[in-house]
């Protein structure tokens, strides 16, 4: 049988058999860079009474200039770091500033939840924060997917499995997510095209911005149903009326967020070493440094970086 027709039969829903196969111009698929640049977008809040206005610069799967600060921040030698980095940084600070949450503190957050991007959920639905569902929302259904057996990577690309023997993957079960779905509505929250966003850069910069946004909007407010959330947002913004925007690109202020959201039950990672690791990524990668340069400095992205 031949391996398409074999990821046909593979990729399905454990309850939803009418899955369609992923189509794709393999014309517009490059081996080895897929860079694209495309004009400002507009993302809107939850209400759509407010409009974000945001530059869109993707440059994904393309080698990355080592950091002129690698030496002193050790995460900054990886590609994969700076890319997700380079694409987010920008207008994730600037959403951020917006409403009184230290950026850094974000940005680590988002490399954690994700797995810098590269985790098949986020990957899949656009949702780098992993984000629950509310009422309304889309989540990604119970799936069958092949497993890399050496190293454990979940395939949902079907020309990335013709990479691989059969005998190198198996088939396992992922149960639903339970995690918002970012993809357009006509797919979401269903098994058709998985791998979307990895062939559409621009709607996933806008996923993964509708995500921050949700978090920075309904998870981080007065209003959330969560207790420490109402605390922590309220927390932020006596220290911003304290002392300026300024006073969100300090150390302090971002452990007091980190440890005001996470490490306990009923917060947004209940785990007591949640707070150690996402402040270790803001050490390591130096994201209090790169965010204050990049707002308080006026830099781009790569002088900062």
């Amino acid at each position: 049988m031949p391996l398409m027709a074999i990821i046909t039969v593979c990729y399905s829903c454990n309850t939803d058999s009418n899955h369609s196969n992923q189509k794709v111009d393999q014309d517009t698929i490059q081996q080895d860079t897929i860079q694209v640049v495309v004009p400002a977008i507009t993302v809107k809040n939850l209400d759509d009474s407010k409009e974000i206005k945001v530059i869109v610069n993707t440059t994904s799967q393309v080698r990355q200039p080592i950091s002129q600060y690698s030496d002193m921040f050790r995460m900054r030698r990886f590609d994969h770091v700076t890319a997700l980095y380079q694409e987010l940084a920008k207008n994730t600070i600037d959403m951020c500033v917006n409403h009184n949450v230290p950026p850094a503190a974000v940005l680590s957050i988002i490399s954690l939840e994700s797995g810098w991007g590269n985790g098949y959920i986020g990957q899949i639905t656009g949702n780098i924060l992993s984000l629950g569902t509310r009422k309304g929302n889309y989540e990604l259904p119970a799936l069958t997917l092949p497993v890399i057996i050496e190293s454990g990577e979940v395939i949902f690309d079907p020309i990335d499995l013709g990479k691989y023997d059969s005998s190198q993957w198996e088939m396992k079960n992922r149960p639903a997510s339970l995690k918002k779905d970012y993809r357009p509505s006509h797919i979401a929250g269903s098994t058709k095209d998985l791998a979307y966003f990895k062939y559409h850069p621009e709607e996933r910069l806008k996923a993964r911005l509708k995500c921050i946004n949700d978090f920075l909007t309904i998870f981080i407010s007065e209003k959330s149903r969560i207790t420490a959330y109402r605390e922590a947002e309220a927390k932020m913004d006596d220290i911003v009326q304290e002392g300026g925007k300024e006073a969100l690109f300090t150390k302090q202020t971002n452990e007091i967020f980190i440890n005001a959201i996470g490490g306990r039950p009923n917060t947004f990672n209940f785990r007591e070493t949640w707070p150690k690791k996402v402040l270790n990524v803001i050490d390591n990668a130096g994201l209090i440094d790169l965010t204050s340069k990049m707002y308080l400095d006026n830099q781009s992205f790569m002088t900062a970086w």
